[in-house]
């Protein structure tokens, strides 16, 4: 881990992992989060050094996230196990679900949802006040790379090694619709246009 001062050009190092750092994160103006294949997450002050260590995944940390709040820290990792760690009440919890490493996740701008992408292809809207699973979405072939929320947290974004970019309704009804027709018909009314089918018969 280094801190760099731009003006200076200059680094220091603050820390080490003992493996492949993953993923870093601001928690707030002086506190730093990062994640590694080493099964860690370290917590870090650039004066201080470390922190705390978080341990409880089984596999590589590859997926990390931060709360608007800076409250809670979501780590994903190979094991297909998503954690939501709460550092002021030192305690975690675990959401289930995914059947492949967990690649990507976001915090939606209220920090009352997570939407997470996976190796399973799929995506997974979650709950964070009361951790549970809202909804599953199917629509790539293959990895799910990358997903965010848009700014207004109705529209979520995903990326995948298909080779597609997708957008998906995901607002806080837990019937968040799966099937191809019924998503099509909730973009219609978000976007106010008709998704025009290609040759494929996949939307564009």
């Amino acid at each position: 881990m280094r801190i760099w001062d731009i003006a200076a050009r200059q680094s220091r190092v603050i820390g080490r992992h003992a493996d492949v750092v993953n993923r870093i994160a601001f928690l707030d103006e002086s506190t730093l989060v990062s994640t590694s294949s080493d099964r860690t997450l370290r917590v870090w002050h650039p004066r201080d050094g470390l922190q705390r260590v978080l341990s409880g995944h089984r596999g590589r940390i590859r997926a990390l996230a931060v709360s608007p709040s800076g409250a809670t820290i979501a780590s994903g990792s190979d094991d297909g196990a998503i954690r939501l760690w709460n550092l002021e009440a030192n305690r975690s919890w675990t959401l289930a679900g995914h059947d492949g490493d967990v690649r990507s996740l976001a915090f939606s701008p209220d920090g009352e949802k997570l939407i997470s992408g996976s190796e399973d292809g799929t995506i997974r809207l979650w709950s964070i006040s009361a951790p549970n699973l809202l909804a599953v979405l199917r629509e790539h072939n293959s990895f799910v790379m990358d997903v965010d929320f848009a700014p207004d947290g109705q529209t979520c974004a995903s990326a995948g090694i298909d080779k597609t970019l997708r957008l998906w309704p995901c607002a806080s009804s837990p019937d968040v619709p799966t099937g191809a027709g019924e998503l099509r018909a909730l973009l219609d009314r978000l976007t106010g246009e008709t998704i025009e089918e290609n040759r494929t018969g996949e939307a564009n």
